[in-house]
């Protein structure tokens, strides 16, 4: 037991340390294609590296905003809006692809300071955890439009519920895959099932909830599936994906 800790510490060090030697690297704000623009959510730390990763996804000016960043952040707030009114947009909708705090803690700061007025918020259940006036619950397969762009939730298997959209071939994974290091996770069998579906998904392109996005699908899969199988090889958990 104690070894294990040990390793949580030294881990939750490194993502420290990383956070500050590579903070230089990930732009407030970056705009990956027509379709897409990251909005870094200001609020780095050892848990969410340079800061959780939220998107404007939408070719004309009624965009939907994935994620919101954690509560209270005045910094994230100036930025999104500055983001929006260089584009000549507007928030139609929001989409949660889970339960953390740094991406749902956001919402009632960006309906009062930038929205003004209730707007559709999508989000797979949880359970009884949330309160269910804040969300419209959808199911696996449910569709989000705007122009440009079709998203469809997805279910996938992390830490409770997680889920990913799909933006024609290219996903958004929220903590289920991250753009540098492996995320945390409550049953490997679980995660690597969930894992092989992403696969199944073929993205092109990948923007995860955290760090750098736009990593080869082949190169973070593998990756992934090379960590868990070096896990059980040592350890022997006998959790081997199928």
């Amino acid at each position: 037991m104690g070894s294990y800790f040990n390793g949580v510490t030294a881990a939750l060090r490194f993502a420290k340390d990383y956070t500050v030697a590579a903070g230089a690297y990930l732009l407030a704000s970056k705009t990956h294609n027509p379709l897409v623009i990251r909005i870094l959510g200001q609020n780095p730390g050892p848990f969410t590296l340079q800061g959780t990763n939220t998107y404007l996804v939408g070719a004309g000016k009624k965009k939907i905003l994935i994620d919101t960043g954690e509560p209270n952040i005045s910094e994230y707030v100036t930025l999104l809006k500055a983001t929006l009114e260089e584009e000549h947009s507007e928030i139609a909708s929001i989409i949660i692809t889970h339960w953390h705090n740094d991406h749902v803690g956001g919402i009632p700061n960006v309906i009062k300071e930038i929205i003004g007025h209730e707007v559709p918020i999508y989000k797979m259940r949880r359970g009884s955890a949330e309160d269910p006036s804040q969300f419209q619950y959808v199911n696996d397969g449910h569709e989000v439009h705007v122009e440009g762009a079709t998203l469809k939730f997805v279910f996938y298997i992390h830490v409770q519920l997680f889920c990913d959209k799909v933006l024609s071939i290219e996903s958004f994974s929220g903590d289920c895959i991250l753009g540098e290091g492996t995320t945390v996770f409550e049953d490997l069998h679980d995660y690597m099932q969930s894992l092989d579906k992403i696969k199944g998904l073929h993205p092109e392109r990948i923007y995860p909830g955290l760090f750098l996005q736009s990593f080869p699908k082949h190169f973070v899969l593998c990756g992934m599936h090379a960590s868990a199988d070096a896990y059980e090889a040592q350890y022997g958990t006998g959790l081997h994906h199928k």
